[in-house]
């Protein structure tokens, strides 16, 4: 940097004017062979870059290919915006999609999900990712610049300006974990299938990192190689393509010493040095929002084996719905909603348990037929889809008849969930089975209400009382 101002401090005091030869020394970036020139063999202005830049020679491995990418980019010259997809390999020739100003953006399970601003106001959005259509939206207080998506945890993060939040993609609501402890700028967040979470700072000194996600610590994995006489800058982004583990990098710079060098890349990241590679220019494009769509091959976490059936209390005389199922592990998961309606069409949230809740009782209902829904609610606010029953399909019905046809054949079983003894009454229980969910006899009790749990593992079982009545209960 001494020498180059040496140098312009001497061509303007002289009046001289640079020769072809000095001005390569002074702008041409050291990973260019070539740049483009005046006429007249000076540094050409930053307009006639543009009109130039499709012939600038880089080095870039011109058998790489690559995936169809997304991305919401804006030109930085004629503040033009345009959301589109292009071939990684070529990401100046954009297939217009619309010209919607997307910000951060995550893409999931078929939806894009991303901040705009619109008249003024702050926007959250889940969109149709392949026509560009706003299927729902909301006010906004606090939009996110860059996002990413964590599939171990079911967890958005965002930042905006070296704010570190998680974000709930079913409101766009955020809640901050920290502050990144750098003074450069953020500009990538990007989460490996694995949960590790990198970011990419600009400035001078860009870098990559590994970012602790409780609190917003940084640790360098390495620099990506920008020479540091060209700063990193604009809004930018990046993310996986989780279908290969590459890391893309929408890359934008321009020289720190007269600013009339501006230039932007499709770059990939070596994960273990930090060193980018480019691999296609981009004709002076800052992109907001960019994803590559990857449909997750593992399945939700969610229940399955719902059941149910009336329950008539003959001590008070009213009707419910007895509800359980089954969980696997719940490490992504809030709890669960349940839906109720008396048909499919008109289903209804009635109420939301816990996730370690594998029961319900729908109760003080009326005779008739409803039907049931259960689904998980993960931790960026997303719900499953409905669990499957023990028939194998997406919705419970439980029958629930008049009371007085069911004075005389009805139970009372409680409680349930159970963790010492199980109490019977409505019923003269003269042979009780007990089966595991493996369908294994565990208990066989005779003349009794009372059943004793507490040796049993916790888990879901099935009593069998006369050899007619079921009943599902739960051992904590």
């Amino acid at each position: 940097m001494r020498l180059k101002s040496l140098l312009f401090s001497i061509v303007i005091l002289s009046g001289m004017t640079i020769n072809a030869q000095v001005s390569e020394n002074l702008f041409v970036k050291p990973t260019s062979s070539h740049r483009a020139t005046s006429s007249a063999g000076g540094h050409i202005s930053r307009s006639e870059q543009i009109k130039h830049s499709a012939h600038i020679t880089r080095n870039v491995p011109h058998s790489f290919r690559g995936p169809t990418a997304y991305a919401s980019v804006t030109n930085v010259i004629s503040e033009e915006v345009t959301y589109a997809h292009y071939d990684i390999q070529s990401p100046d020739n954009l297939t217009v999609i619309n010209n919607e100003e997307l910000y951060g953006g995550v893409y999931l399970d078929g939806y894009l999900y991303a901040y705009d601003i619109y008249e003024g106001f702050q926007w959250f959005n889940k969109i149709d990712p392949f026509t560009g259509e706003i299927l729902w939206y909301d006010g906004s207080t606090y939009y996110q610049k860059e996002m990413t998506y964590d599939y171990t945890t079911a967890t958005a993060y965002g930042t905006y300006n070296n704010e570190f939040f998680t974000v709930n993609l079913a409101t766009g609501d955020v809640t901050k974990i920290g502050d990144f402890p750098t003074e450069d700028p953020i500009y990538v967040l990007a989460c490996a299938l694995d949960g590790t979470l990198y970011a990419i700072s600009g400035g001078r000194s860009s870098a990559l990192y590994i970012v602790d996600k409780q609190t917003a610590a940084l640790s360098m994995v390495g620099y990506t190689g920008i020479d540091e006489d060209y700063e990193v800058l604009y809004l930018q982004s990046g993310g996986f393509d989780y279908n290969t583990g590459i890391l893309y990098w929408c890359e934008y710079e321009t020289d720190t010493w007269m600013y009339v060098y501006d230039y932007s890349c499709i770059r990939t990241v070596d994960l273990e040095t930090g060193h980018s590679t480019e691999i296609a220019s981009t004709e002076n494009l800052s992109q907001l929002c960019f994803f590559i769509p990857y449909d997750d091959p593992n399945p939700k976490e969610n229940a399955f084996n719902l059941d149910g059936e009336y329950v008539f209390d003959y001590l008070t005389g009213k009707l419910s719905a007895s509800l359980s199922w089954e969980t696997g592990t719940t490490n992504t998961i809030q709890g669960f909603n349940i839906y109720r309606g008396t048909n499919l069409e008109e289903m209804e949230l009635i109420n939301s348990v816990p996730k370690n809740v594998t029961s319900y009782t729908d109760g003080d209902m009326e005779a008739g037929t409803y039907y049931y829904q259960l689904k998980a609610v993960y931790n960026n606010g997303l719900e499953s889809v409905p669990a499957k029953t023990v028939d194998d399909a997406d919705f419970l019905v439980v029958e629930i008849t008049d009371i007085s046809e069911n004075q005389n054949v009805t139970t009372r079983i409680y409680p349930n969930p159970a963790t010492d003894f199980i109490n019977i009454e409505g019923i003269n229980a003269g042979t009780i089975q007990v089966f595991n969910s493996l369908g294994q006899l565990v208990g066989n009790i005779e003349n009794s209400r009372t059943v004793d749990v507490r040796s049993y593992p916790s888990g879901i079982y099935m009593m069998v009382i006369n050899n007619e009545k079921k009943v599902r209960f739960v051992k904590e």
